[in-house]
């Protein structure tokens, strides 16, 4: 997902395409703390990062909920 709820501002937050390691790793602890949320199922979440998918939203492992999954899938399929 690239964007969750901020719990702290009430509002959407978009994660940025472009961002130095060390903004990552504040984002990275920011979630750690429970600023975000799904905001589709309202579950906690954390933020990862990879060379190929870049920086995400992630719910915890297997937690997954069916409404983000399909909303990956469509943004996957637009950015191709």
């Amino acid at each position: 997902m690239r964007d969750a709820w901020h719990n702290n501002e009430e509002k959407l937050y978009a994660i940025p395409y472009k961002l130095s390691a060390a903004e990552i790793e504040n984002l990275k602890e920011v979630a750690r703390k429970g600023t975000f949320s799904c905001s589709y199922c309202k579950a906690a979440i954390y933020i990862r990062h990879g060379e190929i998918n870049g920086t995400y939203f992630a719910h915890q492992h297997g937690e997954g909920c069916e409404p983000s999954k399909v909303g990956t899938v469509a943004y996957k399929r637009y950015e191709k």
